[in-house]
């Protein structure tokens, strides 16, 4: 283990000093039993931001794409399989590895739903009536609607309709009165 390359065994070694970091391997995948575990690194194209490639995070793209768990899972092992001995892949290589894969396995219509661009939920801002402004929380909104006696599968279709509403109009800001009178 390499605990003691962070925290060197000395007796002036005092709780709560700085660590101090020695020469700590980078980890990828394991090459064999007791090896370290070193990681392939997804680089983004959008931010630029590093992370590990996680095999359960493909696994869930690829469930929800349409494809049956455990033809998921042995993807998503394939391909951490294909990519263990680089240090970097692109998410766009990533994402073109897995369709070709798709592809050569005959799945066209889990391929196109995996290719598919999925758009993230837009951001709603609220003001209150002291100019504090916050992000519209269906939770929050949905306990509103059921302190005023909505029973909870009422509150949660209301909520949903409301901010499924106000995404289609692109409204991205608006008022808690205003909120109110939407309710």
């Amino acid at each position: 283990m390499f605990s003691d390359q962070v925290w060197p065994q000395s007796p002036t070694c005092t709780p709560g000093a700085t660590p101090i970091i020695m020469n700590l391997p980078s980890f990828r995948a394991k090459t064999g039993p007791g090896e370290p575990e070193l990681k392939t690194f997804v680089i983004s194209k959008q931010d630029s931001s590093r992370s590990p490639f996680l095999r359960g995070i493909l696994i869930r793209s690829l469930i929800e794409a349409g494809m049956a768990f455990e033809e998921a899972y042995e993807l998503a092992s394939q391909v951490r399989d294909e990519i263990a001995d680089e240090d970097e892949i692109t998410s766009i290589q990533l994402r073109r590895k897995v369709s070709a894969l798709l592809a050569k396995e005959q799945h066209p219509d889990i391929q196109a739903q995996y290719e598919s661009p999925i758009a993230a939920p837009g951001k709603i801002k609220v003001t209150s009536l002291s100019g504090t402004t916050s992000a519209f929380s269906r939770g929050r909104h949905q306990r509103y609607l059921q302190s005023s006696g909505v029973s909870a599968d009422e509150a949660e279709n209301i909520t949903l309709q409301i901010f499924n509403q106000l995404l289609a109009a692109g409204i991205s800001s608006l008022s808690t009165c205003q909120l109110g009178y939407l309710t």
